[in-house]
């Protein structure tokens, strides 16, 4: 009878959050970023995942994350991370059957986010939650990142993670084509533009966790400058963003992202004087299966 107790009790055993990020199953709360949020009712449409979102303060006059400064993406086995600012998501899905996120007073968040695309289902597990905004204090290592070199290789030590470019490409915003050819080019420096940075983003494992539950979050990769969604100097822009959340599966055997992250404003800022930061995050995942 004791060993049955011994065992069931090691059973009951709630499993440690995923590299720090709170977890909870759909449709339960958390309270995340001031907020008391709870997903729920995760599935697809039109080769999209949909969630529902429900959220207010979670202490009355206290502050909370901006709704536009929440981020979501896919928690699984994706093949390249997916992820969306939550207010505007659904733009691209036409279904009137679904309510978007929205803010309809300062203190509430409610209605659908839309993440996609994606055909293959089986690669989600659950949603992920956190804002670009939210800076763990004495957590943050910067890196200067110009065209067309990138960000060389970060060192391991710096953050726990090492962050590389794979890829550098570059745009005015006229359209026109950034290349080495155009650095001797005095003139082709004015205005506004944008680099599409392809980043491998590593870690040991072990390592990862552990750090990441000592420091209460998982890292995130961060480029600027940048700009609003509304103001994105290209589609591309609007769809990677400028930050990514370093939360891969748990199951999964390694640490070890593929990202595409935009800089963009001013073409000398945004190309030449970037900046590639490692902080650290507070963030949330609702599991749909185990």
């Amino acid at each position: 009878m004791l060993s049955v107790a011994v065992i069931a009790a090691a059973c009951s055993t709630p499993r440690p959050p995923p590299y720090g990020a709170n977890t909870a199953k759909l449709g339960e709360s958390i309270a995340l970023l001031g907020w008391n949020m709870s997903v729920s009712n995760l599935r697809w449409e039109s080769g999209r995942v949909l969630v529902d979102v429900d959220a207010a303060p979670s202490e009355k006059g206290k502050a909370h994350a901006k709704p536009e400064d929440i981020r979501f993406g896919l928690y699984g086995t994706v093949g390249h991370p997916i992820e969306a600012e939550g207010l505007g998501s659904c733009s691209s899905v036409a279904s009137l059957a679904i309510s978007p996120l929205s803010a309809p007073n300062p203190d509430r968040l409610t209605g659908t986010v839309c993440l996609g695309p994606l055909d293959d289902q089986s690669a989600v597990r659950g949603v992920y939650v956190y804002s670009p905004r939210d800076r763990i204090t004495g957590t943050t290592a910067a890196y200067p990142v110009a065209f067309p070199v990138g960000v060389l290789p970060t060192n391991r030590n710096d953050t726990g993670v090492t962050v590389k470019s794979t890829s550098v490409e570059a745009w005015r915003a006229d359209g026109a084509v950034v290349t080495q050819a155009s650095l001797g080019d005095p003139g082709f420096f004015s205005g506004n533009g944008y680099m599409l940075l392809g980043l491998d983003i590593s870690a040991i494992k072990a390592r990862y966790s552990d750090e990441s539950a000592r420091r209460g979050g998982p890292l995130m990769v961060v480029v600027a400058p940048s700009l609003p969604s509304a103001q994105a100097l290209s589609h591309a822009c609007t769809v990677y963003g400028s930050s990514v959340l370093v939360l891969p599966d748990a199951k999964l055997g390694a640490v070890h992202v593929n990202a595409s992250l935009c800089t963009q404003g001013d073409i000398n800022e945004a190309l030449l004087y970037a900046t590639l930061s490692v902080v650290g995050t507070h963030a949330a995942v609702w599991i749909s299966r185990e």
